[in-house]
């Protein structure tokens, strides 16, 4: 399996049917000078606009929660 991620690059999101729900997510690339910070609210609702909650969630959380095997948000996953 390959994650990939993305940041200011709505071709990432463009491209979630080539690459798969299940593996993308939105970076933020925090503390580095080419962040997202401090709009990255603004830049991760702008890039998830119209897509639907279960696939925001897995772009904005859920993906790396799973890739990283964290113990969150366990009553969502399957």
């Amino acid at each position: 399996q390959v994650f990939c991620c993305f940041f200011r690059d709505k071709h990432g999101v463009a491209s979630l049917d080539t690459v798969g729900v299940d593996n993308a997510t939105f970076e933020t690339d925090y503390p580095h000078v080419d962040s997202t910070w401090p709009d990255t609210k603004r830049i991760a609702a702008e890039h998830v606009a119209g897509l639907s909650p279960e696939v925001t969630y897995k772009i904005l959380r859920g993906n790396a929660i799973r890739m990283l095997d964290l113990d969150l948000d366990l009553d969502r996953r399957g």
